[in-house]
């Protein structure tokens, strides 16, 4: 069994066809070639003589030759449709590239837009603060010349009574 070829052709499928009947007949057909190109005829059971079969090797040779061209038309088959899946999975990989772009610049905006609220709510309560801060000093002021005029006014009145 030639198993380079035999392992080039199970990673060339991508062992998918192992199941298949397609792959079954791709391996006798390497097989027989294989053979063939040694110049033996195999037996009904798949043995093989060890002699050349020389009266049928024009025969041998086409039919050699035509298990060769269909074992190379199945490869290239296979190669094509693995160089689609390819294209097709850096397609698909180009486009999810550009849906997470557009998703990263959306994102980044809606980041920005919170940062700006965020920033606006920050100085609306600063505003508030300064405006509780200038009323309750503003109030404390009131109290203090509340209670200084009353302290005054007990006081002058204090002054009065003796």
């Amino acid at each position: 069994c030639d198993f380079p070829r035999l392992l080039e052709f199970l990673t060339l499928t991508g062992h998918k066809a192992w199941n298949s009947t397609q792959c079954s007949a791709s391996l006798i057909i390497q097989y027989r070639a294989r053979i063939q190109a040694l110049g033996q005829e195999p037996d009904q059971a798949g043995n093989t003589k060890g002699q050349p079969n020389k009266v049928n090797a024009p025969k041998d040779q086409i039919w050699r030759l035509n298990n060769e061209n269909v074992f190379l038309r199945d490869k290239n088959e296979r190669l094509y449709h693995k160089l689609g899946e390819l294209q097709e999975t850096m397609a698909q990989m180009a486009g999810s590239k550009a849906d997470l772009s557009s998703k990263l610049v959306f994102s980044e905006e809606e980041k920005l837009k919170i940062s700006k609220d965020l920033i606006d709510l920050q100085i609306e309560t600063n505003k508030m603060r300064e405006k509780y801060e200038a009323e309750n000093f503003e109030l404390k002021n009131k109290v203090s010349m509340a209670m200084l005029r009353h302290c005054a006014s007990a006081h002058s009145s204090a002054d009065s009574q003796d």
